[in-house]
C-alpha cells in the first residue's frame, strides 16, 4: 500500500543545478547556446550566463521580501515562449504554477534555478537550454499538434508570486475548505471530525477496518480504499505516523479528515515513483486523508 514507509533515497548533492549529458547532447547544447546568443543580440538583452547554460536577467528588486527556503511551496506567474515569440505555456496571475522548492520539484529545472534568485514579487527573464526546459522530445498538445520541437531552448518570464511553508499551506487549506479542527497536536496534525463514532475506540493492538482517500494538500488524489476492505493492526502496521496518530483519535463508525505536515508523512525524502521517474509524492508534501472507521476489534 502507498501508506507504507518508502525506501529512503540519497539526497541530491546539488540544490538546483544540473549538467548536460555528453556527446550528442553537448552538440545540441552548443547549438542551443548559439540560438540564445543570437536572441540576446536581436533583443538587446544583457543577461548573466550560468556554467550550465542558463541565462538570467532580473527585472526588479524588492529588498527585504521573503526568499524561498528548501521545502517551501512556491507559486510562479510565468509565460513560456519559444525563441520566435510563440507562447507555449501561460501561468499568469489567475492560475499560478505551484511547485515544491526542491531539486526534484519539476523536470523543468530552469524554474527552480530561476526562483533561487528571487524574493516575493520579483521577476526574472530566463533563457533556458532544452535540458532545463522541455527536453529532447517533441512537445505536443492534446490533439497531437506540435507546440515545440525537441531540443529547443525557450524564454521564460517569471514572477515569484508567493512563498508558503508547510504550516502556512495547511492553514490556508483549512480556510479555503472552511474546515475547523476538532483537535490538533503539537507536531502539526489537524483532526476534523465529520461524523461522531459510537463504537470502540482505536488503541494499539486493535484490528481496524477502514475506508480512506489520501490527497495532496494541492488537491491531487494519490491513494484510496473505499470498499471497507483495508485493514491494519494498530501499533504493528508500518504506516506513516500522521495516519496512525489520526486513527488513534477515532472510534468505530467515526468519519474524519486529518491533515498533517510532511514530517508525519513522507518527510524530506518523499515517495519516489516506482518506475524511477521523479516522485509519486514530493518531498515536503503535507497530506490530507478522509477516513471512515468501519470496524474495531
Amino acid at each position: 500500500m502507498k501508506l507504507y514507509l518508502p525506501v529512503l533515497f540519497a539526497a541530491a548533492t546539488m540544490l538546483f543545478g544540473c549538467s548536460p549529458m555528453e556527446s550528442e547532447d553537448e552538440k545540441r547544447l552548443a547549438e542551443n547556446d548559439k540560438l540564445i546568443q543570437s536572441y540576446i543580440t536581436a533583443n538587446s538583452l544583457s543577461p548573466t550566463k550560468q556554467p550550465n547554460g542558463l541565462y538570467y536577467q532580473q527585472k526588479n528588486s524588492i529588498p527585504g521580501n521573503r526568499k524561498p527556503e528548501l521545502g517551501d511551496q512556491i507559486a510562479l506567474n510565468l509565460v513560456i515562449r519559444n525563441l520566435s515569440g510563440t507562447i507555449i505555456n501561460d501561468y499568469y496571475q489567475v492560475t499560478p504554477f505551484k511547485l515544491v522548492y526542491h531539486p526534484g520539484g519539476t523536470s523543468f529545472t530552469a524554474l527552480l534555478e530561476g526562483a533561487q534568485y528571487l524574493r516575493e514579487g520579483e521577476s526574472i527573464l530566463l533563457l533556458a537550454p532544452y535540458f532545463m526546459a522541455y527536453g529532447s522530445g517533441d512537445l505536443k498538445d492534446s490533439t497531437g499538434r506540435l507546440l515545440l520541437p525537441g531540443y529547443s531552448p525557450v524564454r521564460v518570464d517569471m514572477t515569484l508570486a508567493k512563498v508558503r511553508n508547510e504550516e502556512e499551506q495547511i492553514k490556508q487549506y483549512l480556510v479555503d475548505n472552511r474546515l475547523t479542527p476538532t483537535d490538533s497536536t503539537t507536531d502539526g496534525l489537524r483532526y476534523i471530525r465529520t461524523k461522531a463514532g459510537t463504537g470502540a475506540a482505536i488503541t494499539n493492538g486493535k484490528y481496524v477496518k477502514l475506508k480512506y482517500t489520501g490527497r495532496l494538500i494541492t488537491g491531487g488524489k494519490f491513494d484510496e480504499s473505499t470498499d471497507g476492505s483495508y485493514s491494519l493492526t494498530m501499533g504493528v502496521a508500518n504506516v506513516i505516523s500522521g495516519f496512525s496518530k489520526g486513527l488513534l483519535m477515532m472510534k468505530e463508525g467515526e468519519k474524519a479528515t486529518i491533515i498533517f505536515p510532511s514530517a508525519l508523512g513522507y518527510g524530506t525524502q518523499g515517495y519516489p515513483n516506482p518506475n524511477g521517474n521523479g516522485y509519486y509524492i514530493m518531498p515536503y508534501s503535507p497530506l490530507v486523508f478522509d477516513i471512515e472507521v468501519v470496524s474495531v476489534n
